[in-house]
């Protein structure tokens, strides 16, 4: 079994709890990577997905998304990839009314739920409830087109803390 751990819009891999997570999954058997998107101020979904392509994806593989790699995964999904479980954390699907966003073709076409729950058996969803960016209702409009739960916690803002021990607590569940 293996995870990545995908960052989000100016994201990178020593950031928020990224660095802890890896290393707690590492710890108990779960080989974890955090890999770094290009151009990740001008995210660009093609690029994002080429990156991803150089990882090994597989049925055993858990992918964890903060912010617009939470649509990346779903994107991937949709696309045909098989995967073990997907971890979403602010996560959301439409463009926000930002330009970085609306160029970035993560949100030109509408989701295809069901492939997506096709290809991956085990999802959850995080969400803030004082994000400063995205509302309750992002996570939850993602959690109803899933049909599991929408995790609301009291955490700091964006998921910006430097370790998420309830994240860690559910994946472990899931082994």
């Amino acid at each position: 079994m293996n995870c990545l751990i995908l960052h989000g819009t100016g994201g990178h891999d020593k950031e928020n709890w990224f660095p802890w997570l890896k290393d707690e999954l590492n710890r108990i058997g779960i080989k974890t990577e955090v890999p770094n998107f290009p151009n990740s101020d001008k995210p660009i979904l093609e690029d994002w997905l080429r990156k991803l392509e150089k990882y090994n994806i597989t049925e055993e593989t858990i992918l964890i998304g903060h912010s617009l790699s939470c649509p990346l995964i779903l994107r991937l999904l949709e696309k045909g990839k098989k995967i073990k479980a997907a971890y979403l954390v602010a996560a959301f699907v439409d463009d926000l009314g930002w330009d970085v966003l609306r160029e970035s073709n993560f949100f030109k076409e509408s989701f295809n739920w069901e492939e997506i729950k096709k290809n991956c058996n085990h999802f959850e969803v995080f969400t803030s409830e004082n994000d400063p960016y995205l509302k309750i209702e992002h996570g939850q409009e993602v959690a109803d087109n899933l049909g599991v739960n929408n995790q609301v916690l009291n955490v700091f803002k964006h998921f910006n803390m430097k370790r998420f021990p309830f994240l860690l607590e559910r994946i472990k569940k899931l082994l």
